[in-house]
């Protein structure tokens, strides 16, 4: 019987394998030539523990993070379903200027490069719609802030700040007037604090915004405060700026331990039901999207954090890509050339990275429960129509009245 050489996650020159000439020998020249000013970024992962002190950062993603791999391929297959609706959206509406964006997603993570360290690299969209990008920047904003919930930990109370819902076509700008109001309520309680000679107030404020049913959005802020006094002042000050919202649904809850960092999770659900079975509305998304273009969705109040300095490894002779891994559907896969060692016969080999399957309920969900609605309307000129044929209707009813009174 033939032997065959088995191919290897890791491929080196003195091995009896010849590389694809499209992937591998291409990019081996690349990086030899460009291996002096050539650097690259990593994924990050944040590895969660049962003591704060556990919270780590992976700076470097290899051949062998097979569980990191895997979240990454299964959010990597949500992602390019939900972006391509996404792009269908935006064509339904002027004001969406977020499809070349879209599109970026679609690309983003599609290849990743292999180097002889077993090192994995690719390059990312970091768009807040992209699962892959967002669970690395969660993991660099709970990295960025842990060492200040740490410090005061025991002592962080959460506050919901909410107002009533609002349609497509006023989200945007309720979004900027209640930006506005917090920056001023801040102002107003760091001023009263300094001129009674204490310390500023201390907190991160987060954006989030939900879909609600009836086409109406809702934008609100979760906070974590040092101090219950704080927390309730801030409360107040909501309060006065807005008298129309309930004052019992703005809740203050203090934080256990590890429960700030909920604080970090999502800026708006994809998916809004835990088992899967509500469908994604695309046009909504879209919506919420462009209404936070350009905005942060989270602040510090009272701080400031030192910048994080960012580590870039150079691409040595040493370390160079030996194989290209492309996405496809599910997974990434590679095409390797192997050669028989009885018959010098050149054999092609397929492997695939993480052999991800997805699960029935999760496929069905990818492939028929995202959809976009072609009747959406972003702007309420059906209501203006109900609202004209109300009035319409008032004005002929007083004009019937005038008439009687004369007669």
């Amino acid at each position: 019987m033939a032997k065959i050489q088995q191919p290897t996650g890791k491929v080196y020159p003195d091995q009896k394998t010849i590389q694809n000439k499209t992937v591998g020998n291409s990019l081996k020249r690349q990086n030899e030539a460009s291996c002096a000013n050539v650097s690259r970024k990593t994924a990050k992962k944040a590895v969660f523990g049962d003591v704060e002190d556990d919270i780590k950062l992976r700076q470097v993603t290899t051949i062998e993070s097979t569980a990191t791999l895997l979240k990454r391929g299964r959010g990597k297959y949500i992602t390019v379903a939900l972006a391509f609706k996404l792009i269908d959206a935006s064509k339904l509406s002027d004001k969406s200027e977020l499809r070349t964006a879209y599109w970026r997603t679609v690309r983003c993570c599609q290849e990743l490069t292999e180097f002889t360290s077993g090192k994995i690299s690719s390059k990312y969209c970091k768009n807040r719609w992209c699962m892959v990008c967002m669970r690395i920047k969660t993991a660099q904003m709970i990295n960025k802030y842990h060492p200040w919930i740490k410090k005061h930990s025991g002592n962080i109370y959460m506050l919901t700040l909410s107002r009533p819902t609002v349609d497509a076509y006023s989200l945007k700008k309720e979004i900027e007037i209640r930006n506005r109001a917090c920056r001023k309520m801040q102002k107003k309680i760091q001023l009263r604090r300094r001129r009674k000679g204490l310390p500023k107030m201390e907190g991160i404020r987060k954006l989030e915004c939900t879909v609600r049913p009836g086409g109406m959005y809702h934008p609100h802020y979760h906070i974590v405060i040092v101090g219950r006094e704080d927390t309730e002042e801030y409360r107040r000050e909501w309060v006065k700026e807005f008298p129309e919202c309930n004052p019992e649904v703005q809740k203050i809850v203090k934080c256990t331990p590890g429960s700030e960092m909920e604080l970090f999770k999502y800026f708006t659900k994809i998916i809004t039901d835990r088992k899967g079975d509500k469908p994604i509305n695309a046009n909504a998304l879209d919506v919420i999207f462009n209404a936070v273009k350009g905005k942060r969705v989270y602040q510090s109040i009272g701080f400031k954090l030192p910048k994080a300095i960012e580590e870039s490894e150079e691409i040595t002779e040493e370390d160079y890509a030996v194989a290209s891994w492309i996405w496809d559907k599910t997974d990434w896969i590679t095409v390797s050339e192997v050669v028989d060692m009885d018959t010098a016969e050149v054999l092609t080999v397929e492997r695939k990275l993480t052999g991800y399957k997805p699960c029935d309920k999760f496929r069905e969900l990818v492939e028929n429960g995202i959809y976009v609605d072609k009747n959406f309307k972003r702007n309420p000129k059906s209501l203006v129509k109900q609202i004209k044929k109300v009035t319409e209707g008032e004005q002929e009813a007083k004009d019937l009245d005038k008439t009687l009174e004369q007669w």
